[in-house]
């Protein structure tokens, strides 16, 4: 795993990255970071690999009415006795 601070770069295991990520956030500083094309992200104090962006993009869903009272057709019930009424 490797850190960079700057032009300095450290390679680490990922629990002494994790570390040191961590005593950064309790100092409120940020000196060592991840590298921007990391496979981890820092959060919640845990370093999680990143999953892959181009699998978590679902197919976009289409616009939502803003009418939403308003039913699209009229209703028709059916009744048993084989006639409708509209």
């Amino acid at each position: 795993m490797l850190l960079v601070c700057g032009k300095q770069k450290l390679e680490a295991s990922e629990l002494f990255a994790q570390s040191i990520l961590q005593i950064q956030k309790e100092m409120k500083q940020g000196d060592w970071e991840l590298p921007i094309d990391s496979p981890y992200q820092f959060t919640d104090n845990a370093l999680i690999k990143r999953t892959d962006i181009k699998d978590c993009k679902g197919e976009e869903s289409p616009k939502r009415s803003t009418a939403r009272n308003k039913a699209s057709t009229k209703a028709t019930v059916p009744h048993r006795d084989g006639t409708s009424q509209g």
